[in-house]
């Protein structure tokens, strides 16, 4: 990500936090968060980019930074409950002292939309749609920890309202005011992407368990959930594994031998059947959108770059 927005994003940090050690901590997790990809900021990007039809200057930069700040804060709060994150700088610190950073930055994120150029009514809308949609998120949050998913159905539905609807967020803060049939489909394909996304990070956690607690605490991911479906006898280690009640009743040989039966059997290329699956969706659904063919072009292109 750009240096001109981690500066903006340092700046609201500065003016909103002014006690220097909750200020110190937290311009380190923002600088941190920008230099990565800024999955969630391009995505707002791409969206205002095709679909605002009066551009302001900095108001792009504005509503990425936005999204961008407001999933930082919802990572460390995934991470916190997950017992995950230690690759991570807030990993080194204490859960008392993530929760009020966490907690500034959602607050931080409100009243920067407040601050944005926009008609009242429409921001009141946009506030709405944020808040409507975490809490959503937190809805399938809680579902994932009770870890009492049991079908692809189960794992799909909780999938869509944790990380589907977190990408909506980013679209449609991106869009802004669109028409209702364009709204739609936007919503729809956001929640596509978000089990795509969220089928991709836990494929790769289950290269990652040094990093990554799936597989300690016995998470049931979509791969787990093909084994234990599955009546074939070779993965019988695999149900015995989950079935086994604590965590601390396994043993690192147990765990290594049920990544190898995850890895090395079939649940992979049915996550990657998956996943082209839902790929295939969300072209279809963009293909439905009343918008140009021009601007269909443009969005295919930054959904899959």
């Amino acid at each position: 990500m750009t240096n001109s927005l981690m500066n903006i994003a340092c700046e609201y940090i500065r003016t909103y936090f002014k006690e220097a050690a909750l200020q110190e901590k937290t311009l380190v997790y923002v600088r941190y968060t920008f230099e990565k990809t800024g999955f969630f900021a391009k995505l707002s990007g791409l969206h205002y980019d095709v679909f605002w039809q009066r551009k302001r200057t900095g108001e792009k930069e504005q509503l990425m930074v936005i999204v961008e700040l407001l999933f930082l804060a919802l990572d460390i709060m995934d991470d916190i409950q997950d017992g995950d994150g230690h690759e991570h700088p807030w990993g080194e610190v204490d859960t008392a002292q993530n929760l009020n950073i966490l907690t500034g930055l959602l607050m931080v994120c409100f009243l920067e939309v407040n601050r944005l150029q926009m008609d009242e009514t429409i921001k009141g809308g946009v506030l709405h749609m944020i808040q409507a949609n975490v809490v959503k998120a937190i809805n399938g949050q809680a579902a994932d920890l009770q870890n009492r998913l049991e079908t692809e159905e189960d794992y799909l539905n909780m999938v869509s309202m944790k990380s589907g609807s977190l990408i909506e967020i980013a679209c449609l803060l991106g869009a802004g005011e669109v028409k209702p049939a364009i709204e739609k489909e936007m919503k729809v394909y956001a929640h596509y992407l978000g089990i795509v996304e969220q089928l991709r990070n836990d494929v790769y956690d289950l290269f990652q368990p040094e990093k990554k607690s799936d597989l300690y605490h016995k998470k049931k991911t979509l791969p787990v959930l093909f084994c234990l479906n599955s009546e074939q006898s070779k993965y019988e280690a695999v149900k015995r594994y989950y079935q086994s009640g604590r965590e601390e009743s396994s043993t690192e040989e147990e765990r290594a031998a049920v990544q190898s039966l995850l890895i090395e059997g079939d649940a992979l290329s049915y996550c990657s059947v998956i996943e082209k699956l839902y790929l295939y969706k969300i072209r279809t659904s963009v293909t439905r959108m009343p918008i140009s063919e021009k601007q269909k072009k443009q969005l295919m292109a930054g959904l899959f770059s």
